[in-house]
């Protein structure tokens, strides 16, 4: 039994209606978008939208987008790579059948998943394992008769699950209402989810089989994750460590095999090596800490300011979820004083999306003027540029200060 997926047919570019409005579920006056009705099959993969935005708005402000009534059996992916900013998803009545982790690739910063009136029917273990910032997640009104009890164990800032009116169980834990006699505590609910594990007759050969949803998305099957915690055990385990890698004067011990089975770049490198020391120069070590996070464990590390880096050290060693983790940071923090070094990240690896996010940044410093997108090959000129800009900015901010103190502005 394999997961549906759209037909070739499927509309490529998805049309948007896009409101400033208070519908959503406790929220006022987002900037939102809405795909309502579509009659027409949504594509496997969300890669561009149509619609006119209000105000000057653009969908790096887009925080929240609704899918409702929409012919589609699977959450279309894209989505936060389209909507980088994106903190609310809302995919109602519509006959999606199955959910994978994988199908919220890149949305690392969503805080609200709200799944209702679908025809879930089992919700895998793994399932916001690329949403940690969950707050809010609702899965009410489905078919959900099976949970794997660990499915909400890594959600440190959950606020609200909802599973009501579902075939199997009716319930739902809000930390703000657990005074009230509807509402049950998390640990209630986790004990609920441990009677709904799938029986070993359930059908889960679709989560064994390779994912065709999206050849360019990096997946990792149903059965790759009991892997990953089987070798997450080893990371505490100095026995079988047969290499020390030393990064910025510190020596990490690791396994040959795990790192070699996660990067085709480590693997080489140990190929060729063949010692039981490998020394990596122009990383820093906590970068490394990051990397090794994910191959152990397949946890995606927090980022702060160190998103270049990481995306630097994941395009080196080829770790492609890491590289999408890097660029989603990236494109949803560029600002005026950091456009300029993601162009020139983008130019260095090739990567379209965030030459475009940051050259479309840049632009906003020039209100007046229009950039040649030929600037985007030659950075050394269009440094120049932006130095000149805001060296005529600051006299600018400077001889305002000085009519001021003045008094020729009242």
């Amino acid at each position: 039994m394999k997961l549906p997926i759209a037909e070739d047919s499927a509309p490529q570019v998805v049309p948007v209606d896009y409101y400033v409005n208070d519908w959503w579920p406790g929220k006022n006056q987002k900037y939102t978008g809405q795909i309502v009705r579509n009659d027409q099959q949504m594509p496997k993969v969300i890669k561009e939208v149509c619609g006119k935005h209000l105000f000057k708005n653009t969908n790096k402000d887009v925080l929240g987008l609704r899918f409702d009534f929409c012919n589609m059996t699977f959450v279309p992916r894209g989505i936060c790579t389209v909507y980088p900013n994106l903190q609310i998803l809302l995919v109602y009545n519509s006959n999606v059948q199955k959910l994978k982790k994988d199908d919220f690739l890149g949305c690392e910063q969503l805080k609200e998943l709200w799944l209702n009136s679908l025809n879930i029917e089992y919700l895998p273990g793994n399932l916001f394992h690329h949403m940690p910032n969950l707050e809010i997640v609702s899965v009410q009104s489905c078919k959900v008769k099976y949970i794997d009890n660990d499915i909400l164990d890594h959600l440190k800032n959950l606020k609200v699950a909802k599973f009501n009116s579902n075939e199997q169980i009716n319930a739902f834990y809000d930390s703000v209402s657990l005074k009230t006699s509807d509402g049950i505590s998390l640990e209630e609910l986790k004990q609920m989810f441990k009677k709904l594990s799938p029986p070993n007759y359930y059908d889960l050969s679709e989560y064994f089989e390779a994912d065709k949803l999206d050849p360019v998305q990096p997946t990792n099957d149903y059965l790759a994750d009991s892997v990953i915690a089987d070798i997450k055990k080893f990371t505490e385990n100095e026995k079988y460590k047969d290499l020390t890698v030393i990064v910025d004067g510190d020596d990490f011990k690791v396994h040959k095999f795990v790192l070699a089975a996660r990067s085709s770049v480590f693997a080489d490198m140990i190929y060729k090596n063949q010692q039981s020391t490998l020394e990596l120069t122009d990383l820093r070590k906590e970068i490394f800490q990051d990397i090794l996070i994910y191959i152990y464990s397949d946890e995606l590390p927090e980022i702060n300011n160190n998103a270049f880096d990481l995306f630097s050290a994941a395009c080196r060693f080829d770790i492609d979820v890491l590289k999408k983790h890097a660029i989603s940071k990236m494109t949803s923090g560029v600002t005026a004083e950091n456009a300029l070094d993601m162009l020139i990240y983008g130019k260095l690896y090739g990567n379209e999306s965030l030459k475009k996010n940051a050259f479309d940044e840049i632009k906003k410093m020039f209100p007046d003027r229009e950039l040649s997108e030929e600037l985007t090959e030659d950075t050394e000129k269009l440094k120049k540029i932006i130095d000149a800009k805001m060296v005529m900015d600051e006299k600018i901010r400077q001889a305002q200060e000085e009519f001021e103190q003045m008094g020729f502005f009242d």
